[in-house]
Parts: structure tokens; C-alpha cells; sequence
């Protein structure tokens, strides 16, 4: 009987080893395969890309342009000129060219030389004023090239007697100080210079939807039939355990250190808030950057309290050589160099676990090499330290971010949401309470008005560190966390940034972020959960809208009506906001035609100059424009294909971390997931603001995707623990899919 059992023991485990090592072969297979998979997919993405853009590139047809110069010696600067009511703009700021190309006068002369009926203008008028000298480069498009010099001389001529007409209405005398600098030059055709910039986006475009493709699809080889099943993985619901740990949130200040911590932050902040001293916040930071070596959630909360909290502005420690070193670089580098020496010094392994899973450090990687590349072009083209310092100072807070919070809160999913809903609810407290109680060390923006369709409303914009957190926060409110019988708890701490994020008046900001928090309800409703958030979204808004608009909460309450109004009936695309943008998007682009590659770098011009009226030289001064709200144009022009082909790579990299958590149940990772989505909204809202490459949005983004990272280590870690202990189980025919795609 011995000797049977001893053979038939024998037996079992050949049969178990052979079978494991058939799961394992077969998963390496599945490996190379998929592999091989995502790499076609991306060849036959980025070749449908570059043929839809060679054929974009053709359907653009001929456009012929020839240029000349004026020269303005002077220009009224009284603050009450005619010269800037007509500008039609606010604060005294004056649209490129807007004087030329608005005028009557200079579009018939054009008409004129063309040939073409009065008012029917075959081409159009573009100006743009020289940075640095009082030069007006006017250039006439056409299709055609026949006529464009006559007709560039007949506007440049119109163009001097319009600028004449009205310097003289300006300023009660005729005065000529308009003269034509040089006269229309030689037609070029513009389309041709456009090729290589269609090509480049057309390649990126493709080879990341073709990534994206070969993600969602999960293409690899079918397994075969093997003997072992690995276990099910439905039992274990993340959501609920994360939830109960929130639950447990007065077990977080049991430790007396953790109550003195949140304590003297508080009081750190409240002290910054109240005097405007930035002592408070130094000896936070040092006491931040104290308790790395410790604890590494020390510097990454420091990080976020800093970074997107409720202090706002940069606030300068140290200069050392011709560096500045800012209290939230001062936390940062403390955090990196402390994980550095945790890494290497004292040896501590590299996350791992049984599973293997998809990781974003690659990306990050590729991410800090686009910064270098961005920054070597930019030193190649003139570009001084100061000018190119601030852009790889913000943008190298995303990795940074990334892995001090991936080191740091690693297996404490829940007191990293803990922090940031903290963090965030305190920050927007006073954020609106700073108004009240002139807190102007807390007050980002200083803008103080806000156009709606014709009207100009005198309110305080409130703009913030915090605000880019909310942008992710409330979808993971709204997609997991507040759910069961404590909801009301988690909405209640949400009211200070629904408040916060009303009183910004961004409408770019509200739009992407509401229908991201509808699409949120089908993490756990489906169809059914995401028409039942529409529908009370619709009613609520429409009452809450009615009852702002009829005055009863105030002026401001009515203004922040007329403004959701106008996103909701499109009121808002007439107005010059959108002109502006699409202006800026069309001065890039110019740009990009003679460098798409590389860019331009860091802290080299982005395209188009802007005019402003300064008082202290009572003139119009031209300066390069300093920003542009199309942040994904911003991102070509600083790093060029490489910041693109990483950003391209982060995104597709949380496309198949999604999917993976899509394959484990929506209603089990509803968080992660909202996380995914929120980082969507936050990309959204990048398109027609200036948010998105910004110190506290890398920040933000980079703990989101540790976040998710971690969550998705968590679920692995329990599958491949499960699995060890269901080894010597039940014999299955199929291994489960859901464990298998872990492997």
C-alpha cells in the first residue's frame, strides 16, 4: 500500500509539474505572440496614418502668400486711445493684426486687386507684429498665384492709410508715422512647407491608435488545453476594501506622529494663509525633506501639500550658482535622492511579486529622455537659463511624482486616497475662504473679470494648485469610493471643490469634467447607471441654473449661471475666446512646419507675438507670446516627437492597465478605473487650457498613475497568492482567462 501511494504521489506531482511547466511555456508564447501582435498593429497604424495625412496634405489644395512690411516710428499710448477701444479686447491687450486685418477698408483693397466683387475676398489677410521692433508683417493668401503681388501692395498701402486714420482720430492730429517698409516679395506656395508637419502628426497619431488597438484587443496566441486551472479571481472586490479602509479613517490619527503631522501642516498652511510669510512653509519643507530616509510618505505628502495644496505661487528658498532653488524642488529632490539611497545603499528589492504585470516606469523613462532632447534643442537655439529652466522644471515633476509615490504608498491604496481627498478638501476651504478674508498669499489668478458672449462681469476667478486635483478626484467619487450606506460622507468633504471648481468660471474645465463623472456611472450602473446620472445631471443643472440666473443668491451666483448657459447653448464659440485659441493654434502650427521633428525646445517662442499697452512706457509693447492654451501643441513644441511618442506611450500603457481591470469585474476595480477616466478628463481639459503641463497637474497625473500602478500590483499580488494556495486543487480542462492574463 506504501509503495502505491508513494508512486501514485510520484505520479501526481509529474503530472503537476508538466502541467505547470505547459501553463508556463504557453505563456511565454502568448507573450512573444502578443508581442509580435502589438508591433504590426502599430506598422499598420502608423502607415494608415502617414496615407490619411498625405492625402489631408493634398486635399489642402495650393495656398499661394506674399508679404511685405510696414514701419510704425510711433503709436499713441494714452490709456483712453481710440487706438485700443478698437481693439475690441479687455485689459487693454490687443489682438496680432487685428487693426489690419478687421478693417473694411483694407479687405476691399484686396478684393479690388484681385479682381474678385466687392466683399468676396479670394484669399485672406493675415498680420503679425515683429517682437521687439514696431514692424507689421502683412501677408495676403490666395489659391491662386496670379495677382497676389498687386495685392499685397494695394493692402500694404490701404493697411498705412488705416493706421493713419486712426493714430490721427486717436490723437486729434494728422500724423504720419506709417511708411512701408518693404513691398510685396515673391508668391511662395505654402503647402509644400506643410508636408513634413502632416506627415509627423499623422505618424504619431497612427502608431499610438494602433498601439491602443493592439492593447484593447489583447492579441496573442490561443492557449492550448492544459490539465490545471488557475483559480478564479471574482471573490476578492478591491472597491470594498478599499471603501472599508476609508471607512476606518479615525484608526489613520491612532499614532500620535500622524496627529502631530496633519497638525502642524494645518498649522503651517493657516499661518502662510494669515501672514503671507513664507517661513511657515520653509520649516514645512524641512520637515518634509527631514523624514525621508525615514518614511518616504513624508516628501511625497510634502510634495502634494506644496506642489497642489493650497499655497499657490512659486516660493524660492536658495540660489545656488545660477540655479533657484523653490521649497517644493527643495522636498522633491530630498524625496528622489532618499529613495535613490533606499534603492541602492541599502539594497531594498524592486517591486515584484509572483505576476507579471505592465509597469509605467518604460514610459517615464522615454518621458525624461524627451525632456533632455526638449532641453538640448532649446539650449542648441539660443535659449538662456532662465527662459528654459521653468519648463523642465515642471515637467519633470510627473516622473518624479510617479515613482516617490509608487515607493511610498505601495500596499496602502487607501491612505493614498485618504491624503488626496485631505489634501484636497482643506486646500478648497480656503481657497474660498481666502476671498472673504483677503488671503492673497492663497490667490493664484488675479483676474477679476469674465467675458460672457457680450457682457463683462466683474468677479474673482478662482484658480488654484488644488483645482487639477478635482479633475480626478470627483470621478473616483462618483465611479467607487462614495458608495454604500457612508456616501454621504465622501460627498460631503467633495462640496468644498464643487464649490471651488464652480467658482473658477472655466468652462473648459466644467464641460470635460461633468460627462466624465456621468461616464463614471457605468463603472457600476452600465448603460442603465450612466442615462440615470445623465437624467438627474440634466434636471439639477437645469434648476440650479434657473434659480442662479434669477438673481435670489447674489450677482456672482447669476454671472456663474450665465456662463454654464452659454456652454450649454454654444453661445460660447462666437465669442473671442475661441478665435483666440484657434489664432494660437494656427501661429503654432507655422511654427511647427519648419521644425515638426524636434520643435523648438524649451523657453524658445512658441509662434505669434502679442500686443499689450504698458502703462510705464505709455506705449504698445510686442512680445512673444508666452504661452498657448492647446497644451498638446505646447508639448510638439518643447519636445517634439519624442515628448509626443512618450506621452503617446503613457496613455497606452493605462489603456491596457484599464483592461486588465476591466477583465477582473467593473463593479470590483470601479476605482482604478475612475482614476483611468479622470486622467482622460484631465487630458481633455488640456486641449483649451493652460493647465495641463503645469506644475500641480504633472504632480497630480504622476500619483494617478502611481496610484493605479499600485492598485494593479495589488490585484496581481492577490491573484498569484490565491493561486499558490489552490496549487494541489481541483483539475480543471481550461485555466481561468482572467488568471492566465496575469501571467
Amino acid at each position: 500500500m506504501r509503495c502505491c501511494r508513494r508512486s501514485a504521489s510520484t505520479v501526481s506531482d509529474q503530472l503537476m509539474t508538466a502541467s505547470v511547466a505547459g501553463v508556463r511555456a504557453a505563456a511565454e508564447g502568448s507573450t512573444v505572440d502578443r508581442k509580435s501582435g502589438k508591433l504590426r498593429w502599430m506598422a499598420a497604424g502608423l502607415l494608415a496614418g502617414l496615407a490619411i495625412a498625405a492625402l489631408l496634405w493634398g486635399a489642402r489644395g495650393p495656398e499661394w502668400t506674399s508679404s511685405g512690411s510696414l514701419l510704425m516710428s510711433g503709436i499713441p499710448g494714452t490709456a483712453g486711445s481710440g487706438l485700443i477701444e478698437l481693439s475690441g479686447e479687455v485689459d487693454q491687450i490687443i489682438a496680432t493684426g487685428a487693426l489690419i486685418t478687421e478693417s473694411d477698408a483694407v479687405s476691399d483693397a484686396a478684393d479690388g486687386a484681385l479682381g474678385s466683387p466687392r466683399g468676396t475676398l479670394r484669399g485672406r489677410i493675415t498680420a503679425d507684429v515683429r517682437s521687439g521692433a514696431m514692424v507689421i508683417d502683412v501677408t495676403v493668401h490666395g489659391a491662386q498665384r496670379g495677382g497676389l503681388v498687386k495685392a499685397t501692395n494695394a493692402v500694404l498701402r490701404a493697411a498705412q492709410q488705416e493706421l493713419q486714420r486712426l493714430q490721427a482720430s486717436a490723437e486729434g492730429e494728422q500724423a504720419n508715422r506709417v511708411g512701408v517698409l518693404s513691398t510685396a516679395g515673391r508668391p511662395v506656395d505654402q503647402r509644400a512647407q506643410f508636408l513634413g508637419f502632416y506627415l509627423t502628426l499623422g505618424a504619431v497619431i497612427g502608431g499610438s491608435l494602433g498601439a491602443f488597438a493592439a492593447v484593447l484587443l489583447n492579441l496573442r496566441r490561443k492557449w492550448p488545453r492544459v490539465t490545471i486551472s488557475l483559480p478564479r479571481y471574482t471573490r476578492w472586490d478591491m472597491d470594498a476594501e478599499i471603501r472599508a479602509a476609508l471607512a476606518q479613517w479615525r484608526h489613520a490619527f491612532s499614532r500620535r506622529d500622524i496627529r502631530l503631522a496633519v497638525a502642524g501642516t494645518v498649522i503651517m498652511v493657516l499661518a502662510h494663509a494669515v501672514t503671507g510669510s513664507k517661513l511657515p512653509l520653509v520649516v514645512l519643507a524641512l520637515v518634509a525633506a527631514g523624514g525621508a530616509l525615514r518614511d518616504l510618505r513624508w516628501p511625497a505628502v510634502g510634495m502634494l501639500v506644496l506642489g497642489a495644496g493650497a499655497p499657490s505661487g512659486r516660493i524660492d528658498l536658495i540660489k545656488v550658482g545660477p540655479l533657484t532653488l523653490s521649497i517644493l524642488d527643495f522636498v522633491v529632490l530630498s524625496g528622489i535622492g532618499a529613495l535613490i539611497f533606499q534603492r541602492m545603499r541599502l539594497r531594498l528589492p524592486a517591486h515584484s511579486g509572483a505576476a507579471r504585470i505592465q509597469s509605467f516606469v518604460p514610459a517615464m523613462v522615454a518621458f525624461l529622455a524627451a525632456v533632455l532632447s526638449g532641453l538640448l534643442v532649446g539650449f542648441a537655439a539660443g535659449a538662456t537659463q532662465t527662459e528654459y529652466a521653468e519648463p523642465v522644471r515642471v515637467l519633470v515633476l510627473l516622473p518624479a511624482a510617479f515613482f516617490l509615490f509608487r515607493s511610498a504608498f505601495t500596499g496602502r491604496t487607501a491612505q493614498l486616497v485618504l491624503a488626496l481627498l485631505a489634501n484636497a478638501a482643506f486646500a478648497s476651504v480656503l481657497a474660498v475662504l481666502a476671498v472673504p478674508l483677503g488671503w492673497t498669499a492663497l490667490l493664484a489668478d488675479e483676474r477679476d473679470s469674465v467675458i460672457t458672449g457680450t457682457t463683462s462681469a466683474d468677479v474673482l476667478r478662482l484658480f488654484n494648485p488644488v483645482l487639477p486635483t478635482w479633475s480626478v478626484l470627483l470621478v473616483i467619487l462618483a465611479g467607487g469610493v462614495a458608495a454604500g450606506s457612508h456616501r454621504w460622507v465622501w460627498w460631503l468633504v467633495a462640496i468644498p471643490g464643487i464649490v471651488h471648481v464652480a467658482l473658477s468660471f472655466n468652462r473648459s474645465t466644467w464641460v470635460p469634467l461633468i460627462l466624465t463623472v456621468i461616464l463614471a456611472a457605468g463603472l457600476r450602473g452600465g448603460m442603465r447607471g450612466i442615462a440615470r446620472r445623465a437624467a438627474v445631471t440634466v434636471v439639477v443643472g437645469s434648476l440650479g441654473v434657473a434659480l442662479a440666473l434669477s438673481g435670489t443668491f447674489g450677482s456672482a451666483a447669476s454671472d456663474l449661471g450665465a456662463r454654464a448657459l452659454s456652454a450649454v447653448t454654444g453661445s460660447a464659440t462666437s465669442e473671442d475666446s475661441l478665435s483666440l485659441r484657434l489664432q494660437e493654434n494656427a501661429d503654432a502650427v507655422s511654427t511647427l512646419k519648419n521644425s515638426p521633428l524636434l520643435g523648438v525646445g524649451m523657453g524658445e517662442p512658441m509662434g505669434g507675438t502679442v500686443a499689450e499697452y504698458d502703462s510705464v512706457q505709455n506705449a504698445i509693447v510686442v512680445k512673444d507670446r508666452p504661452f498657448i492654451h492647446n497644451q498638446y501643441l505646447r508639448l510638439w513644441l518643447l519636445m517634439g516627437v519624442p515628448g509626443l511618442v512618450a506621452f503617446a506611450w503613457i496613455l497606452v500603457r493605462l489603456g491596457g492597465m484599464v483592461r486588465e481591470f476591466v477583465s477582473f469585474g467593473t463593479r470590483k476595480t470601479a476605482v482604478p478605473i475612475a482614476v483611468a477616466l479622470g486622467i482622460g478628463c484631465t487630458g481633455a481639459q488640456g486641449v483649451f487650457q493652460t493647465n495641463l503641463i503645469d506644475g500641480a497637474t504633472m504632480i497630480i497625473m504622476g500619483v494617478s498613475l502611481a496610484l493605479i500602478e499600485i492598485c494593479l500590483r495589488q490585484c496581481s499580488g492577490r491573484a498569484a497568492s490565491a493561486t499558490k494556495e489552490r496549487h494541489n486543487g481541483t483539475l480543471k480542462e481550461r485555466p481561468d482567462r482572467r488568471a492566465r492574463g496575469l501571467a
